[in-house]
């Protein structure tokens, strides 16, 4: 079975991401690279859900530019795209498939119905939809030229929280 591998620490961030953005919709970009069978993540782009909606994401265009330029700058490809179900289970609906990044890319659904978020990972086409197994891994294999987590942790800081924040205190009605 094809293996979407994702370091322990991107992995609790996307969690995070989903917990923050909840009754909403939160989405996001994986970069990394592709090898026959897997898919090896290596940084995390955090993208503003422009719909604000708890049922549907769009990413916002300027997030998912700076998403995309970050991505190629680092040599990377999209591998995967994130999103959460706020209120049902890690599983693809017909919007998600109607909505696929590419056929190639992964898709990572984060479902907060329980009090445990669960994640599955999903090839969208051809439907229905194929699981990829999702596998922690650390990313260090003595290649020379890898990324440490330190340079993980940079890139994750720069792919947008504050532009999240900025969006939020801007758009979404104060309680």
């Amino acid at each position: 079975m094809a293996k979407l591998l994702v370091p322990p620490h991107i992995l609790s961030r996307i969690l995070n991401h989903a917990r923050s953005e909840s009754p909403l919709e939160c989405c996001g970009l994986l970069g990394g690279h592709r090898t026959t069978s897997d898919w090896h993540v290596k940084s995390l782009h955090l993208l503003i859900n422009e719909l604000a909606s708890p049922t549907r994401y769009r990413s916002e265009p300027a997030s998912l530019l700076k998403a995309l330029k970050a991505v190629r700058l680092a040599g990377e490809e999209v591998v995967a795209i994130y999103h959460s179900h706020p209120t049902s289970d890690p599983v693809p609906s017909l919007v998600d498939r109607d909505w696929h990044w590419a056929d190639d890319v992964v898709d990572l659904i984060i479902g907060l119905a329980g009090s445990t978020p669960q994640y599955r990972a999903w090839l969208l086409n051809p439907w229905p939809a194929h699981e990829v197994l999702v596998e922690e891994w650390s990313g260090f294999r003595g290649d020379v030229g890898q990324a440490s987590h330190f340079q993980a942790d940079l890139k994750i800081r720069d792919a947008g929280e504050d532009q999240i924040d900025a969006h939020k205190r801007a758009n979404y009605p104060q309680a």
